[in-house]
């Protein structure tokens, strides 16, 4: 498999993969897209280098150029959304690696639903502080992808 078609394919999955965050996130973020601003980032974001990735697929130096810098903006979207998730308390991070109770809460309607929080410290369930990291994961790959100059020639005769 050549280099371009290589790409062409990461940035199919990349494609794919932005465009399950833009619906995931969404769904996520549909009590929070009322109340902060913040929440907003990761759906945009995602739109935006989804876009990225079609015009990667669309060929063309320029339209790589700019992918690589969304996709450089996207590595910053990531720790940005995961000192947000853990409201600024790094400590907090610690919740990820311990043990937590499975705490089951009931809705208006009296539906029960269970949510992951650690017990004594909250009763609404705290929003998953690494999540956001997807989104610089993702990036960060098609940033090597889409990164100009990183493709090297390689001499007659090897593959």
């Amino acid at each position: 498999m050549d280099w371009q078609t290589r790409a062409r394919a990461i940035f199919s999955v990349l494609l794919v993969g932005f465009l399950v965050l833009v619906v995931v996130v969404r769904h996520e973020h549909r009590e929070a897209l009322h109340e902060r601003w913040q929440a907003w980032i990761p759906i945009v974001y995602a739109i935006l280098a989804a876009l990225a990735c079609f015009a990667s697929l669309a060929g063309g130096r320029p339209l790589r150029m700019a992918a690589s810098a969304v996709f450089l903006a996207g590595t910053l979207v990531g720790p940005i959304g995961l000192y947000l998730h853990i409201d600024g308390q790094v400590d907090r991070l610690g919740s990820v690696l311990a043990q937590e109770a499975i705490v089951a809460h009931a809705d208006e309607e009296g539906e029960e639903s269970e949510g992951r929080s650690l017990v004594g410290k909250s009763e609404e369930p705290a929003p998953p502080p690494l999540a956001p990291l997807a989104f610089a994961g993702l990036s960060a790959v098609g940033l090597l992808v889409s990164w100009p100059g990183g493709r090297r020639r390689a001499p007659a005769g090897e593959p």
